[in-house]
């Protein structure tokens, strides 16, 4: 995954990162979506949003080859967003048994 997160992180900037418009939370997961489904196409799957027992939520969990991967995607709206973001994600490791889990943070102005 973290392969997966960098690649991405280049490919985008190299298309968009000039880009002056502002960005949308909703439309960094869709992008990480398009990017990620042909490369889990017939090996896994991913959920969106995915809804725990204890009726909190996730961004987006991906099931690839046999393993398990939960990415929590933000936009950076300074150190204490990007703390609770942490948060969130260690519960999220947390309840579905895992040790690592992704983070990966959007600029409110460019992408990723």
């Amino acid at each position: 995954m973290e392969v997966v997160l960098e690649r991405l992180v280049i490919h985008f900037n190299d298309l968009y990162g000039d880009s002056k418009k502002s960005f949308l939370e909703e439309a960094g997961r869709r992008y990480f979506l398009l990017y990620l489904k042909p490369i889990i196409n017939g090996t896994g799957n991913y959920y969106i949003e995915a809804q725990t027992r204890n009726m909190e939520h996730t961004d987006v969990i991906i099931d690839y080859n046999g393993e398990q991967f939960i990415v929590k995607l933000k936009l950076w709206r300074g150190d204490a967003y990007n703390e609770r973001g942490e948060e969130q994600l260690s519960g999220y490791l947390h309840h579905y048994h895992l040790k690592k889990g992704y983070m990966s943070l959007q600029l409110g102005t460019g992408y990723f």
